[in-house]
């Protein structure tokens, strides 16, 4: 359970990470990078699942605009951290297989 433990909080590491990522290397700013974390928090609090995703869109948006990014190069990045958001949940979805398998492998044996 110990390893399960890790693996839980090594994913929402990566969720996190994956998006600020994305960000960087569409040439995001620090600004992006956060407002991409605020907005998948503040997504997330407001309307789950598709609360996320536009919440992680829009936060990394503004962030570049208040950086001072024009509206193109801005919408760019913001697509960036969806990437790294859809990368983090294909790894989330993987472990969620792996509790799966370790749950299943306890209860019939």
């Amino acid at each position: 359970m110990f390893w399960l433990t890790i693996l839980a909080v090594a994913t929402l590491v990566i969720d996190y990470l994956a998006t600020a990522l994305g960000v960087k290397k569409r040439g995001g700013s620090f600004f992006g990078t956060i407002g991409s974390v605020i907005g998948l928090v503040g997504g997330l609090a407001l309307f789950q699942i598709p609360g996320m995703l536009i919440g992680c869109f829009l936060g990394a948006l503004l962030g570049e605009l208040l950086h001072g990014h024009e509206f193109e190069k801005a919408s760019h990045i913001a697509v960036g951290a969806l990437l790294g958001y859809a990368t983090a949940t294909v790894l989330k979805l993987g472990t969620w297989l792996i509790y799966a398998v370790v749950i299943f492998y306890h209860i019939y044996n």
